[in-house]
Parts: structure tokens; C-alpha cells; sequence
């Protein structure tokens, strides 16, 4: 804090009056009356009670100080003017000193005694400069003015000055300081407040030390100094383990207010005549003090470090290093925090995502550095937003904030967000930005934990992207049970993927060409199912979307893959079937799948003109640019690629452009209507064909359910056809074997 520039108030001029007052009443107390030591205070509180005074109010603090030590001496010592100028001249010398010596420590809301190098500088200071010249000038003062002790040496003299006014800093000071700091803002503290929370919390260690300074003031009131001094030997240690774990302004508030309430009562019994204690008591007490005093304050500052440095440890686990935003960890501890209770009607929690796929190619040439500039980008966007949302950056490319706020806010909130993410920035490849949310009502909004409102926003961000569009869910009572149900079927997935008890199911794709020969490379679309603790067959139908919403496809489209090569390896398998394996949108994404895949065909021996890597088309791909790489690098190690459901995704004929594609599989939502004509989608099918045809492409028919409907999707030039006309799906091990050939 650098020395008080603003204008003193009113309020202001009366504080330090009173504590001119009160550092006059201070010294007159601690005042020793005998005639050998006249001039001197056995207890100086104006030295750390000025230092305070000197940080918070620069020159008229040291003023202050000043004035109160010469009201000491002209009115409880009725000593001259000039005397009383000599001694308030030497009370402010010390606080002047260390101020100066030690700039930059007290800035405004800072702690300086409860960090241990600015408290190592502090006592440097006080000890090597302002204690020496508080003595220097007091010694003077006390010669020039004819008040000097009876009997006694100046090496005596100057070093019991030196003590009284060390001892005094390192007491009052860290106290005094404390009481005038004010935070960073300007505002004071309710530092009793404070105090007294801080020694509720710590009663037991509180309980002892007091019982502990009693027993001291007692046993020298009863004229045993021998048994107060032992006692006081014991309240050092005891404060030295109440700052292993107290805040450091406790410690000194303890230290203070026992040392000098101890050296007090020796003052007031070296005042008595009939006092027959030993004269240097106060004098070894004091040394006691100042040496305890300071090893319990390096102690206590430590400790503080030592507290702060885990805080901040603590703080960072909390804190997403590139943004300053909270990371998924601080998401969780706030979703799982105590909330008020007794909310207002109509107020909601609004779980908001804002998500981006990124691109995998860019990662490996650029080093991120494009991406975290996106997130950058995007994290101060958000900071503008009016709104009153704690963000958090839980990925690459995915920002995550919770709202409180009332229901018809909502609408204004969502269109807020997605306004920012319409002009925020996107790298070459990246997708745009896509805002989801879940939404809670109170009380479900307590009752629901973090880890299902979560889940819920993944199912919400997952539409999002597929569709790029703002998608919100509710999250109901229904939805979380629907929630629950999910996460057991993904936890079957899962099981069934690490103990590999997936079954494999083979459906034949055949010619349309009547009069095609039988061929020598059957053709079938491997299909998964799961089996359910009955033995029943779940259908994709049923645990596919938990799947991917829980990021199981990659784990599950490897696991399909390499349980086709192991049954197309066997010796019982015809050596000329193909197979097509249908990939997820995160699988064909993934830049290991190439060389893995390169691998397997290896260690299998394989060879890759038999597998047909099908692309649900339906399934939009953050990355289009970076399938498209996967994509083309498979057919060059000679595999097939086919999109599936073409015609029902937002991309149909973009894909086409932009992925090196040898076959469509046409929808059956398009296939199934032609027995009766069509109509509409009679033009879509053919029109499908006829671009298929331009670029080279064949073409599959899907969901060919009769004989007629063979007919009809013949007559468009449809190649092949793939359904239950032709075929039930059948166990791959028995496809491989030829047991269901089909014509």
C-alpha cells in the first residue's frame, strides 16, 4: 500500500485521535516507576501500533504515533515540552523505518506478516534499523533533556531501548496491521467478525492458551514468579501448534493479547513498594517474548504459505489453464453443490453446452495452435455475455455453463449464446459452433446429481451436432429414468465389448442380374447384436444410441471388425466372401483407424479387396475433411467403401463430392414405397441412380421385402439388393461356411 493519497475525512482525523489518546493510555500503563529506570516504558506499544498507522495513513499515522507518546509524557510524566518532542520524535523513527525499507508490502488487502519472506524483511528492518534508531534518538532525548536513568551505562541503556522497542513491533504490529487493512476493493473488513469465527473454529487450542495466560498473570499476582515464569515457558509451544492449523491473525492476536497482559501486571507489580520480585524478571520476560515471539511469527507465516500454496494448488486442479474458465472438475463440484433452498416459482437451472468437432488433421500439422485460438476466441465471446452463467472449458472445442435464473429468461439466454456462436470464430475443417442445453426445474434441479444432468446434456449436444441446430432437454423425472436405462444398456455394450460376446450377424447382398452366375465373392453386411441376460438378441435398434452418446462406437466398430477378420480367417470359411462393416462418424474421424486396420488384414492375412467399409450416411461427421482423408487412405490399402441410408442424412449429395465412394446403399424408406408406384420417391430413387451411375458408383437397393419389390428396383438399374426377399439375417460363422447361399 503506498502511502495514503486520498483525502482525510472527518471519520478519519477522529480515528487517529482516539488512537493518539489510546497510545498515551498504552505507555502510561506499561510505565515502570523507579527511580533507576525513569524515562523508560517496559512495554513500547507504539512501535508496532505506529507501524500500522504509518501504512494506512503515511504521515499523519507517524503523526499520530507522535502525538500520543508526547501526551505521555506531558501529562502522566509531566516532563517539559522539548522532552515530550524528543520522545515523539523517537516513537516515530522506527515506524518511519521499516515503512520506508520495506515499499511494495503493503498493498491494499495484502497480508505482509503472513508471508514469510515479507515478514523475514519486516523483522530485518525493524531489528538492524528501526529499533537502532529509535534507540539512538531516544537515548539522545533522554541526555539532552536531563532524564537520563541514574547509575546506568548507555550500552545499557541503548540496548534495553532497542529491546522494549523490537519486542513492542513484533507484538503489536501484525495485529495492528491486520485491524487497519482494508480488502482490494476498497471496502473495510468485519475484522471482529472475522476474529471471532476464526476462534470458534479453533475453542480447544483458544481454551488452553488463555487458561495458560491466566495461570501466568495469577502466580505473579500471588508473588510466584518462579511458577508464572514456567507457565509462560508453556504458552509458546502451545501457540507454536495453534498456528500449525490456526490463520495467522489469530496467532497474533493470542501472542499479543497475552504478552501483554503479562507485561502489564509486572508493570503494575514493580509500581508496588512491597513488590520483592527480582528487578531483571521483566527483562528476561521481555527477551523471552522477543525470541518466542519471533519464531512463532515465522511459524505462523509459514504455515499461511504452506495453506495458500495448497489453496492455489487446489484452485488450479479447478481451473482450465488456456481459458481461466472452470474445467469439467470445477463443473462437477458446482453441479454437485448445495443449493438454497426455498427457490422462488419460476426459476429454472439451465445446463448450456456450446460445442465444435475438431479437426484431427489440423491437430497433427498446426500443434492446436488454430484450435485453442478458436477457443480463445470463443471463451472471451462468452465473457461478454450479459447474462450471469459460469462457464467452464471441459475440451477441445467444448464449453460448458450453468445458469439460475427465472423460466422466462431462458429463451433470451439461449438466443443470446447462440447469436455468439454465430459469428465466433472456426478453423479450416472445423465445424460451426452448436448450443444445447438441459434444462431443470426446482426441486428436481436439487434432487438430480451431476452426472445425470450431465448425461442429459451429452444426448442434447449430441442431436446438436447432428442436426446443427439449438436441441434442449428437459430434464423430467421420465428422462432421468430413461437416463438410467441408457447407461445400463451402454454398460452392456461395454461388457460385451471387453469380454468379447458380441454376436455377429451376416445379411447377403446379391446381384440383381438374373442371369449373373453364382459368384465367386458372395457379398454380406455384417450386423451386430447383443444378447440380454435371458438370451434374448438386441437388435441396434435398442442399444446403438446409448452407445454413441456414451463414445462406445469407436470401441464397438473395432471390436466388429476384428471379430469379421478372426471368422473370415478360420479354415472352414470360404476364402473368396466379402464382408462390408459399417463405421460410426467418430470411428472414420479417428487417424489411427488406417494404420490399425492395415495391421489387422496383416496379422489375419486377409486380403483387403474383401472388406467393404460402409458410412452411415445418416450419421453427420463433425469433420468431413478429415473422413474424407481416412476415407481415401482405406481404399488405397484396397478396401471398398459404400455410403449406407443414402438419401436420409442433411449431406446426401455432398458426400458424394467429397468422400471417394464406390457404392450407395439406397434407404429403404425410399426402397419400400416403389411396390406401389412411388410416386415421389420413384423420381428420388432414380435420380439417386442416375447421379450414382455418372460418378461410377453401383448402387444397392436396402429393405427388399418381396419378390416384386426385386423387380421394381431392378427396373430403376439398381445393381444389388440386400432384405428379407433375399435373406434373413444369419449367423456370419454359417454365411462364411456357405450354408446360406443365396441367388
Amino acid at each position: 500500500m503506498h502511502p495514503h493519497t486520498e483525502p482525510l475525512t472527518a471519520k478519519d482525523w477522529l480515528r487517529l485521535s482516539w488512537v493518539a489518546l489510546g497510545l498515551a493510555g498504552l505507555t502510561a500503563v506499561s510505565y515502570v516507576q523507579r527511580p533507576d529506570e525513569a524515562g523508560f516504558a517496559l512495554f513500547w506499544p507504539s512501535a508496532g501500533i505506529g507501524l500500522a498507522l504509518a501504512v494506512r495513513y503515511a504521515l499523519a499515522g507517524l503523526a499520530a504515533t507522535g502525538l500520543g507518546v508526547g501526551l505521555w509524557a506531558m501529562l502522566f510524566r509531566d516532563w517539559s515540552l522539548s522532552a515530550a518532542l524528543w520522545t515523539a520524535v523517537a516513537a516515530m523513527c522506527g515506524p518511519a523505518w521499516v515503512r520506508w525499507r520495506t515499499p511494495g508490502l503493503w498493498a491494499d488487502g495484502s497480508q505482509p506478516f503472513a508471508s514469510l519472506p515479507s515478514l523475514l524483511a519486516i523483522l530485518r528492518a525493524q531489528a538492524a534499523g528501526g529499533s537502532v534508531l529509535a534507540a539512538l534518538v531516544g537515548t539522545a532525548g533522554l541526555w539532552w533533556t536531563g532524564h537520563w536513568p541514574a547509575n546506568l551505562p548507555v550500552v545499557w541503556v541503548l540496548s534495553t531501548y532497542w529491546l522494549l522497542e523490537t519486542s513492542g513491533a513484533w507484538l503489536f504490529a501484525p495485529v495492528a496491521s491486520w485491524l487497519t487493512m482494508r480488502q482490494r476493493d476498497g471496502k473495510h473488513v468485519d475484522r471482529p467478525k472475522q476474529l471471532l469465527q476464526a476462534a470458534l473454529t479453533h475453542r480447544v487450542g483458544i481454551f488452553f492458551t488463555l487458561l495458560l495466560t491466566v495461570a501466568v498473570v495469577s502466580m505473579l499476582l500471588a508473588d510466584r514468579p518462579d511458577l508464572a515464569q514456567a507457565a509462560l515457558y508453556g504458552l509458546m509451544p502451545l501457540l507454536v501448534l495453534l498456528a500449525l492449523r490456526a490463520p495467522p491473525f489469530l496467532i497474533h492476536t493470542m501472542l499479543m493479547g497475552a504478552a501483554a497482559l503479562v507485561l502489564f501486571t509486572l508493570a503494575y507489580l514493580k509500581r508496588q513498594p512491597e513488590w520483592s520480585g527480582d528487578d531483571t524478571l521483566p527483562l528476561t520476560l521481555i527477551l523471552y517474548l522477543l525470541a518466542g515471539s519471533g519464531v512463532l511469527l515465522v511459524v505462523a507465516a509459514s504455515m499461511a504459505e504452506r495453506r495458500r500454496s495448497e489453496q492455489r494448488l487446489a484452485s488450479a486442479a479447478l481451473i482450465d489453464p488456456l481459458t481461466g474458465l472452470g474445467n469439467e472438475a470445477a463443473l462437477f463440484k458446482k453441479l454437485d453443490a448445495p443449493m438454497d433452498e426455498g427457490q422462488p416459482g419460476g426459476q429454472v437451472r439451465l445446463l448450456v453446452s456450446v460445442c465444435s468437432g475438431p479437426s484431427r488433421q489440423r491437430h497433427l500439422s498446426s500443434g492446436f495452435n488454430d484450435l485453442y485460438t478458436r477457443d480463445l476466441d470463443m471463451s472471451d465471446r462468452l465473457r461478454t455475455l450479459p447474462h450471469n452463467v459460469w462457464w467452464s472449458r471441459t475440451g477441445l472445442g467444448v464449453f460448458r455453463g450453468l445458469w439460475l435464473g427465472a423460466a422466462h429468461q431462458q429463451s433470451a439466454l439461449l438466443d443470446g449464446i447462440s447469436g455468439v456462436c454465430a459469428g465466433a470464430h472456426t478453423t479450416e475443417g472445423s465445424s460451426p459452433w452448436v448450443v444445447s442445453g438441459a434444462l431443470a426445474h426446482y426441486p428436481l434441479a436439487q434432487a438430480c446429481s451431476a452426472q445425470m444432468q450431465l448425461g442429459l446434456l451429452v444426448q442434447a449436444e449430441f442431436r446438436a451436432q447432428q442436426f446443427r441446430r439449438l436441441e434442449v432437454v428437459e430434464i423430467s423425472a421420465a428422462a432421468v429414468e430413461a437416463l438410467r436405462n441408457e447407461s445400463v444398456l451402454a454398460e452392456k455394450v461395454r461388457r460385451a465389448i471387453e469380454g468379447h460376446s458380441l454376436v455377429l450377424m451376416a445379411q447377403p447382398i446379391v446381384s440383381n442380374d438374373c442371369h449373373a452366375p453364382t459368384p465367386a465373392q458372395p457379398k454380406a453386411e455384417i450386423l451386430v447384436r447383443l444378447r440380454d441376460g435371458d438370451g434374448a438378441l438386441l437388435t441396434p435398434a435398442v442399444f446403438m444410441a446409448p452407445a454413441m452418446r456414451t463414445g462406445l462406437m469407436p470401441q464397438l466398430d473395432r471390436a466388429v471388425l476384428e471379430m469379421t477378420l478372426q471368422a473370415m480367417a478360420s479354415p472352414t470359411s470360404r476364402p473368396g466372401a466379402r464382408c462390408a462393416i459399417n463405421l460410426s462418424g467418430p470411428t472414420v474421424m479417428d487417424d489411427q483407424l488406417v494404420s490399425w486396420v492395415a495391421n489387422l488384414l496383416q496379422r489375419y492375412a486377409i486380403s483387403a479387396e474383401r472388406l467393404v467399409f460402409e458410412v452411415t450416411e445418416s450419421m453427420a461427421m463433425t469433420d468431413l475433411d478429415s473422413a474424407a482423408q481416412t476415407l481415401t487412405a482405406l481404399r488405397k490399402l484396397g478396401c471398398q467403401v459404400a455410403i449406407d441410408d443414402f438419401g436420409t442424412g442433411i449431406a446426401t449429395f455432398d458426400y458424394l463430392k467429397r468422400f471417394p465412394v464406390d457404392s450407395v446403399k439406397i434407404d429403404g424408406s425410399f426402397i419400400q414405397p416403389l411396390v406401389q408406384g412411388g410416386g415421389v420417391d420413384r423420381v428420388i430413387v432414380e435420380s439417386m441412380v442416375k447421379v450414382a451411375h455418372s460418378l461410377g458408383m453401383t448402387t444397392v437397393a436396402e429393405y427388399v421385402s418381396s419378390p416384386a419389390l426385386r423387380v421394381e428396383v431392378t427396373a430403376l438399374g439398381i445393381e444389388e439388393s440386400q432384405g428379407y426377399a433375399i435373406s434373413e439375417p444369419v449367423p456370419l460363422a454359417d454365411w462364411l461356411q456357405g450354408k446360406h447361399d443365396c441367388l
